[in-house]
């Protein structure tokens, strides 16, 4: 499947649309995914990943990149010229799947937290609670923003795990929606000052490959009770392969996703290509929370604000994708957040309306909706906004 960060319909950066990107013939050299046969207790199943992943590099000539121990038993690896159906042969090996490459999509109050709410109860007010600890899988987050409550990070990218810090964008941008504190200057977040540890799975040039999303997950599963992780933010997608949407077997990727979801809530981006979600991962799938994107130029609800770049006020976004698949709906049109470098500016796309979700779970939303809709919902189906607070007014 072609990947890529829910894209940016963004006023700093756009990024086109991927073509599919064919799979490599079975015996051709390249970069692959490796799941091992099932094994019994969490500690013996560790010690025979590994075990069995050193001795199939040794025996096969693999370059092991990461090896799984929680949402997948197997490692990712570059395989050379010809060992692929070898590979595949092994009694220990269940499946070897093509890694394929990707791409990202992508103090003021800003009107997406003003509309949800936050913990405010007066509308044009900002927030002001921190929520419980987030993992934010996505480029990296500028660890040294001052408006961000940065705790640590993983990089899922290359073998210095620790250099997780952002230069591509998007994921500081999401966690200051998510998080950015309220201290007088810059914006403030859903919940200011929530802790977010960066999940490194795509690099400084915008690439992200399955086996590092398949990493990221694997940390967050592995992490996320001592930690007290509470949620994850994956504002990622593409075009999936055909697998099944319910069936958690269907693919390594989706396999992952499913075990990781047992440990925390996966907020993901519904896509920006104006299509069924359905037709992308991850939002098709039963274990994740689809948000779709609201056009919101005034924080309020009525529609009496200016039109949008994607559309006028309280409409689904032009460029969302719709469908069954989705959740809920949330701002994610014209966001401020911030940027690496101590900045700030202006992005759109479901990549920023999700993060205003996984603020929410944050703080302990409840899923709740807003009894309002949105009237121009292409698919035909009025999915709830998000709101976790009652304004007492709105500004006019």
């Amino acid at each position: 499947m072609r990947l890529r960060l829910a894209a940016l319909v963004a006023l700093v950066l756009v990024l086109p649309i991927a073509s599919g990107v064919a799979a490599p013939k079975p015996s051709a050299a390249g970069d692959y995914i490796v799941v091992l046969r099932g094994g019994s207790q969490q500690g013996a199943r560790a010690k025979a990943v590994d075990a069995a992943s050193s001795d199939l590099s040794r025996l096969h000539g693999l370059q092991v990149t990461n090896v799984y121990h929680r949402v997948l038993q197997g490692f990712a690896a570059h395989v050379p010229a010809g060992e692929v159906d070898r590979l595949r042969a092994d009694p220990r090996v269940a499946s070897v799947e093509p890694d394929l490459p990707g791409e990202f999509f992508g103090q003021t109050l800003p009107t997406g937290v003003d509309r949800i709410g936050a913990d405010s109860q007066t509308e044009g007010t900002p927030p002001t609670k921190a929520g419980r600890p987030v993992a934010v899988l996505d480029s990296g987050i500028d660890p040294h923003h001052p408006d961000l409550h940065v705790v640590g990070g993983y990089n899922c990218t290359s073998r210095n795990r620790k250099s997780w810090h952002d230069v591509y964008g998007h994921g500081t941008h999401v966690s200051g929606i998510i998080g950015a504190r309220n201290n007088g200057f810059g914006v403030v977040g859903v919940a200011p000052g929530t802790p977010l540890w960066a999940i490194k799975v795509g690099n400084d040039q915008g690439n992200i490959m399955e086996s590092w999303v398949i990493c990221g997950l694997d940390w967050v599963a592995k992490h996320a009770k001592a930690k007290g992780i509470v949620v994850a933010n994956m504002s990622m997608g593409g075009y999936p392969s055909a697998d099944d949407p319910h069936d958690c077997a269907s693919s390594a990727l989706h396999t992952a996703i499913c075990n990781a979801a047992k440990h925390v809530p996966l907020v993901v981006a519904a896509g920006n290509s104006h299509d069924d979600a359905l037709n992308y991962w991850p939002g098709k799938y039963d274990q994740v929370i689809t948000v779709s994107a609201l056009a919101d130029s005034d924080g309020c609800a009525g529609g009496h604000g200016p039109a949008t770049s994607a559309g006028p006020d309280d409409t689904f976004a032009s460029f969302s994708n719709y469908g069954p698949a989705i959740d809920v709906a949330a701002p994610g049109v014209d966001i401020l957040s911030t940027l690496p470098g101590g900045k700030y500016g202006y992005w759109s796309g479901t990549s920023m309306a999700a993060p205003h979700v996984t603020g929410a779970i944050a703080l302990g939303w409840n899923g709740l909706k807003d009894p309002s809709h949105i009237p121009n919902d292409p698919d035909g189906i009025d999915e709830g906004v998000l709101l976790l607070s009652n304004h007492t007014a709105c500004r006019s």
